[in-house]
């Protein structure tokens, strides 16, 4: 099988016939492809280079880019394996992705459509828009043990499942998206398999989300809403809520195992509806709580310089401490357990 190598200058295929049955490659230099050339069966690898397509680009075969820039007009489909690494792509109308992807420290100026899998190994931006179908991944790992972030510049339906994973303790991964919401819808799911994790962004959970690591959740003025399902299985989900009337609200299903938490600082929490199963510990500070349902507090519950209001009954089985905070309400307040005031 032939190969075709072109290391420096100029590639310009601007008319005639070029078919590729074997693997080519390109190092610092340009490669220009005319409109007849929009498919890729075979292996192509580009280190420190520019490849432009004067049309669509379908890619059945192996593409490979490292340090490099892609370009094109209408749409790329991706049906085999795409790998990138301090890439970019750009002009293309949508990349849609229905295989394999792995990224690492590169660029999207364009809008991706996600059927498939994608692996964002190191932290990487997508400038445009975000779709993820049913049964799509995006996976957020920390391969390196360093910190990984994947910046999406507005917010998505997340139809899919977005996984946070790493092979080290100590890196985590973060969604940090830098205007709009991330609405997990109801089919969609957030796993937090292996790996602890960031969200910068208000989240609208209508699927699941489950910790078997810790979350922090933390972007100002934000609205937090569940009406689907929170599982913690271990771990601590964190709410950290800042600027303009910060507040999470429940209508869906809470459940916190025994070795989990739910810490929440700022703002308020709305217990409006659904089920809240706390096993864990939970502790607030500086947040204004108010309760709808019934509650039986069979764990530990932590209020500092807080206020609970309670519209139905509050019992205590277990350990209430209250520092500088205040319960009040229409509802009734019964203590079985321990409860423990200071100030």
């Amino acid at each position: 099988t032939a190969t075709i190598t072109v290391n420096g200058g100029l590639f310009d295929y601007a008319s005639g016939a070029f078919t590729l049955d074997g693997s080519f490659s390109a190092s610092n230099a340009t490669v220009d492809l005319h409109s007849s050339f929009n498919t890729i069966t075979t292996t192509v690898t580009l280190n420190n280079s520019n490849i432009s397509f004067n049309s669509s680009l379908t890619n059945q075969g192996n593409l490979s880019l490292t340090g490099s820039m892609i370009y094109g007009i209408n749409d790329f489909i991706n049906q085999s394996s795409l790998n990138l690494s301090s890439s970019t792509i750009d002009s293309f109308t949508t990349l849609t992705n229905q295989d394999t992807m792995t990224v690492s420290y590169s660029t999207f100026n364009i809008d991706l459509n996600n059927y498939g899998y994608i692996n964002f190994t190191n932290s990487s931006s997508i400038n445009d828009s975000l779709t993820t179908q049913a049964n799509s991944t995006i996976r957020i790992s920390s391969p390196s043990g360093t910190n990984n972030t994947l910046t999406v510049a507005n917010g998505f339906t997340n139809n899919g499942l977005i996984e946070f994973v790493t092979t080290y303790p100590n890196a985590g991964g973060t969604l940090d998206i830098t205007s709009g919401t991330l609405v997990n819808a109801s089919g969609g799911t957030i796993h937090l398999l292996n790996s602890g994790g960031n969200l910068y962004a208000p989240l609208d959970n209508q699927g699941t989300l489950m910790l078997d690591r810790s979350l922090t959740i933390n972007e100002a003025d934000a609205a937090h809403t569940n009406s689907g399902t929170i599982s913690l299985n271990f771990g601590t989900l964190l709410f950290t809520q800042t600027g303009s009337s910060p507040s999470f609200t429940n209508t869906g299903i809470i459940t916190a195992d025994s070795s989990t938490g739910i810490t929440i600082n700022g703002g308020s929490f709305n217990y409006s509806s659904g089920t809240f199963t706390l096993y864990g510990s939970f502790s607030a500070t500086n947040v204004t709580l108010d309760f709808t349902p019934a509650f039986i507090n069979i764990s530990s519950i932590g209020l500092t310089s807080s206020t609970l209001s309670c519209a139905s009954s509050f019992t205590n089985q277990n350990a209430l401490n209250l520092t500088g905070s205040t319960i009040n309400g229409n509802g009734s307040l019964t203590n079985t357990g321990t409860m423990t005031v200071h100030g």
